[in-house]
């Protein structure tokens, strides 16, 4: 039996603002890349993940998608093909759902990392 070969997915991560409870940049990884394995992602890309408040997220909703209101997450493909994109995370809202549903922080955020 073959073994598929895994894909590479070189994850950069930037904290424009941190919160306390967000999951390790390797716990994130590991998450992100497992999901890129199974659901079969291109052999070698990058993706650059965006962890920042409230204010600057919605300023960006309304600046690329020309909707002023507040939301969880948005991912932007690059047009490169060795590239995959940027998924920009909104961590305010992040707390604000979990606290909602009765979920901890951690796993929202991961949540809104593969869903981006």
């Amino acid at each position: 039996m073959s073994r598929k070969k895994s894909a590479e997915l070189e994850i950069e991560i930037v904290y424009r603002c941190k919160r306390k409870g967000l999951p390790s940049a390797q716990l994130i990884k590991q998450h992100l890349q497992n999901v890129w394995n199974t659901y079969g992602g291109v052999k070698q890309a990058n993706l650059c993940l965006v962890f920042m408040n409230e204010a600057e997220h919605t300023a960006l909703h309304q600046q690329f998608l020309n909707d002023p209101t507040p939301t969880d997450v948005m991912a932007f493909p690059y047009d490169d093909e060795d590239l995959c994109g940027e998924i920009v995370v909104n961590i305010d809202m992040a707390a604000q759902q979990c606290a909602s549903f009765r979920k901890n922080f951690s796993q929202e955020i991961l949540l809104y990392v593969v869903h981006g």
